[in-house]
This record gives C-alpha cells, sequence and structure tokens, in this order.
C-alpha cells in the first residue's frame, strides 16, 4: 500500500507529476490511496487530482491571500491530516507514505511517528516566509527517508548533502498530449502567429508582462495571444473583464490544454527572475512535445530544458524589447522556426513519460521499502 499525500489540488504542476505517479502506480498493480486537502467532486476547480481512480480521503484545506489567515488555516489542516492519518489502518502498515511538495507535513510527522518509508517530491524551491521555508525544510530533512528533487538547480540549492537519500527525477508530461500530437496535425505559419502563455495569477509569474507584450504588438495584427490561467472562474471571470484586449484571449481552466498548444507558434514563461525561479518548467516541456519553440527565464529549472537560439530562447521577462524583437524575427523567418520545431520535438524526447516511469517505478518498488 502506498498513501500518497497532497495539498492543494489545482491545475499546476505539482499535481500534474503526482497524477503520473499515481498512474505509474495503478498500471503495476499497486495499491494506493490519495490523501488531498482541497477537491472533492469532479468539478475543474477542483483540479487535475480529481481525475485520478484512486480512493480519495479529504482533509480540510483552502489557500488564504491574508498570510495569517493562511498559516493559521495551514497548520489547523496539518493537524488534522496527521489525525486521519493516524486513524487510518491502511496508513499505518503502508509501505510508503509518498508526500507531493514540501508542504503536507502532518504526513512527514505521521511517518516519522510510525517508521514509514517517507518519500518527498519536492516541486517547490522556497517558501515564504523565510522562517516558515526554515522550519518546513527541517521538518523534512528530520523524517524524510528519501527527497526527490525535480532538477539539479533544485537539488543545488536545497543543499541535498543534509538529507538522508535523495535523487533527481525531471518531469514528464503527460503522456495523453503525445496521443493529441499525432491526432491533430501542427498549425501552418502563414498569417497567423499564436503566442501562448499558462500561469496563475501570482504577481511573479509575469502576467503584466505578457499583457504589455500585447499592448506592443497590437498594431500586428498577425499575433494573437492566449492566456490560460490557473484561477477558479469567478476570478478569471474578473480577471478577464478588467484586462481585456482586442488581441488577447483569457481561459480559465480549460478541461484540456492540449488544443491551445497545438495552435500555438511559441510558448512564454515570463515568470519575474528577480522574484520567482523555477524549478522545472513543465509548460516548456510540455509545449516542446508539440513542436513549439519557447521562452522562458534564465535561470534555474528551465536551463535544464532549454537550449538557447535552439529549440527556444532564455531570456528575462524584464526585457520585453529583446522578447518582442525575438518574436518578430523568428515569426518573419518561416525556414528559421522550422528549424526550431525540429529542435523542439527532439529535446521533449528526452523528457518522455517511459523515462520517468522507468525512474519512478524503481522509488515506488525498490527493495529498501
Amino acid at each position: 500500500m502506498i498513501i500518497f499525500v497532497h495539498l492543494l489540488n489545482d491545475a499546476s504542476g505539482s499535481p500534474r507529476v503526482l497524477k503520473s505517479v499515481i498512474e505509474i502506480a495503478q498500471k503495476y498493480d499497486l495499491l494506493g490511496k490519495l490523501y488531498v486537502g482541497s477537491g472533492g467532486t469532479a468539478s475543474p476547480s477542483d483540479g487535475v487530482l480529481s481525475q485520478t481512480h484512486i480512493e480519495h480521503c479529504r482533509y480540510p484545506y483552502r489557500f488564504k491571500s491574508f498570510i495569517v489567515s493562511r498559516l493559521l488555516y495551514f497548520v489547523t489542516s496539518q493537524i488534522i491530516l496527521f489525525a486521519k492519518l493516524c486513524l487510518d489502518k491502511d496508513a499505518r502498515h503502508a509501505n510508503i507514505i509518498w508526500v507531493n511538495t514540501l508542504l503536507p507535513i502532518g504526513a512527514m510527522c505521521f511517518a516519522r511517528l510510525f517508521k514509514r518509508y517517507l518519500v518527498v517530491h519536492v516541486h517547490e524551491r522556497e517558501l515564504k516566509p523565510k522562517l516558515f521555508h526554515k522550519v518546513i525544510v527541517w521538518i523534512t530533512r528530520n523524517t524524510a527517508s528519501e527527497v526527490i528533487f525535480v532538477s539539479k538547480e533544485q537539488q543545488q540549492f536545497f543543499e541535498s548533502a543534509r538529507f538522508k537519500r535523495c535523487s533527481v527525477i525531471h518531469n514528464t508530461y503527460d503522456s495523453a498530449l503525445a496521443q493529441w500530437v499525432k491526432a491533430v496535425p501542427a498549425p501552418p505559419l502563414e498569417d497567423t502567429f499564436n503566442l501562448l502563455m499558462l500561469a496563475s495569477l501570482k504577481s511573479f509569474k509575469g502576467i503584466p508582462a505578457f499583457l504589455e507584450l500585447a499592448d506592443r504588438l497590437a498594431d500586428r495584427p498577425q499575433f494573437k495571444l492566449t492566456l490560460l490561467i490557473n484561477e477558479d472562474k469567478a476570478i478569471g471571470d474578473a480577471f478577464r473583464e478588467a484586462e481585456s484586449r482586442p488581441n488577447l484571449t483569457i481561459i480559465c481552466r480549460p478541461p484540456s490544454t492540449a488544443p491551445y498548444y497545438q495552435a500555438a507558434h511559441l510558448v512564454l514563461n515570463l515568470s519575474y527572475p528577480d522574484e520567482f525561479i523555477e524549478t522545472f518548467g513543465l509548460t516548456l516541456i510540455e509545449a516542446m512535445v508539440f513542436g513549439v519553440p519557447v521562452i522562458a527565464p534564465p535561470i534555474g529549472g528551465p536551463l535544464e530544458i532549454v537550449s538557447h537560439g535552439q529549440d527556444g530562447f532564455l531570456i528575462s521577462a524584464r526585457d520585453l524589447p529583446r522578447i518582442e524583437s525575438t518574436i518578430l524575427e523568428l515569426a518573419d523567418k518561416p525556414e528559421r522556426y522550422a528549424e526550431f520545431r525540429a529542435a523542439a520535438l527532439k529535446k521533449a524526447t528526452l523528457f518522455s513519460p517511459l523515462t520517468f516511469e522507468q525512474k519512478i517505478i524503481e522509488k515506488l518498488t525498490h527493495e529498501a521499502y
């Protein structure tokens, strides 16, 4: 039995990766149960983990904007999670407690108390406030049997030598995306050049940069921009009304991102590198599965994905003039763009679901457990 634990179930990268891990466990007939801190039905707002066919156990959690409320709600949720796990016979006798992200500390404490093998799959780089980060990392170091990082840069940041056991496993894309690529042809590069960005509305994700880019390209009708936001419908609707532009389409948590990747000519990650460092960049490899070149920050996880000037570009979102000129140049050179598409497709094979599966199943079935 494997107990999987996650906190915030939305459409971001970490729950999508956990979904892949759960599907691998099920493929090999490994019994599992999922403890998740938000969601409860199959509505889009509940996130991708609602799509997993595994027994779900809920514990209360909702993200709060006000930091004091957020901390109080978080601590309460983890106490309840700890209690639920203690009362769960399957959890008490589980082979592995698989904690996704650093946040479910209630499960970490449970694993330590009952001497269960604890795997912590770390997706974040730094939590705020700093004291909170230090406490969470201290708990992880003193409870985790093994830690999995998603990039070498992240591993170095966390001083991996201070953990009992650790490894790096790069994230993968949903295998369903590859099937979608086979079924639908790539968009022609003719009179339209489609720019796509996927992000939450958190300030450091670079939404203002994408909006400014839309303004910069407003007098060039060939450029169409699409923004997929990872937010509840009410928040998404309010944002769409406030930031509408003729050349910009804003969509809130679509059922599938595949059609948007398929229609895109370029995918952008505009996280501000001075405010936030991407530990990996899942949307980058998802774009490359479709042969779509990318623009990403020149720091963190993207350095392990993007080869600048070959399958994409590493440019800071603070340098919008350079990003704009790069887009214009790429759109005006179809032959050069075709080379980028071919390189992006080749790069995506390095992050294939099969490679990820082989590494994850080794962790799920290792004899040490």
